[in-house]
């Protein structure tokens, strides 16, 4: 964790600086009570003797969620970059799953698609992730690097989500984790924050 007083709070997911309430030591840490500027909200911050961070609990957001992302989905990586900063790898790669899926959907990939069964009659199913992010690649919504990436963020997902003795999965390690996040907000940038700056620039140049 950093090395100063700059944070995101775990409360309102702010960038703050902490305001010491009270301090003491303790088994060759430093303990105090901080508050955030932006909220107000205290919460224990454990340091090393150098006063470095080492500890914020509850534990922080690694960053905030950038709001141009649609609700749905922006609360699914919340949750993920939760469970990441309580070190929970396979639930963060889930949740970066999810928010994949999410995405999709929000991009008018199907929600169902119509199989054939053995008698030859047809049946509504649900459809799959995989469908859907070609669905994506091929109405040309995303690139083919885009698509890899999504298949990439969907397999460790599934490794995430099953037992390995259900599925051909493999053990989700903090790398895993972190790529996988990394590789979702790259995902939403052309989506969605890509749009809103250039919402932004075309209205302030029409002013």
């Amino acid at each position: 964790m950093s090395d100063n007083n700059s944070i995101y709070c775990p409360n309102c997911s702010q960038r703050t600086s902490i305001e010491r309430r009270i301090g003491w030591n303790g088994h060759g840490y430093v303990y105090e009570i901080g508050e955030c500027n932006s909220c107000t909200q205290c919460f224990l911050v454990k340091r090393s003797s150098n006063m470095s961070i080492v500890e914020l609990h509850p534990h922080a957001l690694a960053k905030p969620v950038d709001d141009a992302i649609p609700t749905p989905i922006r609360e699914d990586l919340e949750e993920a970059y939760k469970c990441q900063s309580v070190q929970a790898w396979r639930a963060a790669v889930t949740m970066a799953r999810r928010a994949l899926q999410n995405i999709c959907l929000e991009k008018g990939a199907p929600a169902t698609r119509t199989i054939t069964l053995k008698t030859g009659k047809s049946k509504e199913t649900k459809n799959d992730l995989i469908n859907q992010i070609n669905w994506l690649y091929d109405e040309r919504v995303i690139t083919k690097d885009l698509k890899d990436w999504a298949h990439e963020i969907r397999t460790v997902g599934n490794s995430g989500a099953h037992p390995g003795e259900a599925e051909d999965t493999l053990p989700v390690a903090q790398q895993d984790a972190e790529d996988i996040l990394s590789l979702v907000e790259a995902f939403c940038g052309p989506l969605y924050i890509a749009a809103k700056v250039y919402s932004a620039r075309k209205l302030a140049s029409s002013e």
